[in-house]
């Protein structure tokens, strides 16, 4: 994610997850990122929605997932 640009929301309003889809290739992955997020949710309160949104599929991740996921490490950046 170096060339990745930053962005001003860490999730689109109305923006529906499913867990209907094709499985994420690397759950752990997913899962660690997720836990990091909800450390940072700490001294960030801007991102605790969307964090706890996204945690909420973590037992079984999928792409879509995973999309939504690097979008908010973008509006980390």
């Amino acid at each position: 994610m170096t060339d990745a640009k930053p962005i001003s929301i860490p999730f689109i309003v109305g923006q529906h997850l499913s867990a209907k889809d094709t499985l994420f290739s690397d759950p752990t992955l997913f899962r660690s990122l997720a836990g990091a997020l909800q450390y940072l949710t700490i001294t960030r309160p801007d991102l605790f929605f969307s964090v706890n949104f996204i945690c909420q599929f973590m037992h079984a991740p999928i792409e879509d997932h995973f999309r939504a996921l690097k979008r908010i490490l973008r509006y980390v950046m």
